[in-house]
């Protein structure tokens, strides 16, 4: 548990970047504040709603569309594998004892992060094929989706992965295949189906209506991703100006909850 919160966890929550402040999703400590690394953004939740703070011209928050806010926010530094490692981990951790057996060299494979490894994998697993093949499910929507994570063992004589992770939660979802290294290598020289899984955001009548985005990712590099810019649409029923409200940024802050935004202006 020590290793997946110090680096995994890490990872993945860099990945998901400011998607976990506009989702609000929770962590240890609450919904997590989103500054970007310039000082020229803010974004916090109270208990009073989310506030935002920006230095005119910024331009990561755009109000032009009626109804509509849309923001282009910077993540921090992540390194996919390591992403992809992190879903391993929750996967593992679910897993029934008397199956762990067949996972040895998974165990293993996920043990490298201690020894120095991150960023700069010199694996002697090749995960590729695993980890370049990733599902990522999104659903509009305030935070729809209970938190879920389910393990599938193939059947006997079907050609398809051992093992398969899935995972739900606020607006996303996850499907990866757990590699298991001795049960799929019969599969070598196979065309592999890789079942796609239906989950709650498919199955609940009461969420068939929002919309809801698939893509395939590719989490196999062990090159750290730097500056990558998630893009999300957020709407609202109406807009009030508070114009007078507060003396000054500090006084907002104070009165808000948050800290103030300190632009560098030099």
């Amino acid at each position: 548990n020590k290793r997946f919160g110090k680096i995994y966890e890490d990872q993945f929550a860099k990945y998901l970047g400011p998607a976990r402040t506009l989702t609000q999703t929770r962590g240890k400590n609450g919904v997590p504040s989103y500054k970007s690394v310039d000082g020229k953004f803010r974004m916090d939740v109270t208990d009073k709603g989310v506030v935002i703070q920006e230095i005119s011209g910024n331009n990561k928050v755009d109000f032009k569309k009626p109804g509509e806010i849309s923001f282009k926010l910077p993540k921090d530094t992540y390194v996919p594998l390591m992403v992809f490692k992190a879903l391993i981990f929750m996967a593992l951790s679910i897993m029934p004892e008397n199956e762990l057996s067949n996972f040895i060299d998974t165990i293993d494979w996920i043990n490298e992060g201690d020894r120095g490894l991150i960023g700069k994998e010199q694996s002697k697993y090749n995960m590729c094929d695993y980890s370049s093949h990733i599902v990522e499910r999104f659903i509009a929507g305030a935070k729809p989706l209970p938190l879920s994570a389910f393990l599938l063992r193939r059947k006997a004589g079907k050609k398809v992965p051992y093992c398969i992770f899935a995972l739900e939660f606020d607006n996303y979802g996850f499907q990866i295949i757990v590699p298991c290294i001795g049960k799929d290598a019969e599969l070598v020289g196979h065309t592999i189906n890789f079942p796609f899984l239906p989950l709650l955001m498919d199955t609940n009548e009461q969420l068939k209506n929002c919309k809801k985005s698939t893509a395939i990712k590719d989490w196999s590099s062990n090159k750290p991703v730097k500056g990558e810019i998630l893009t999300m649409n957020l709407c609202y029923d109406y807009q009030v100006e508070i114009t007078g409200r507060y003396a000054n940024v500090a006084d907002m802050a104070k009165q808000e909850g948050v800290k103030p935004l300190k632009p560098n202006n030099r």
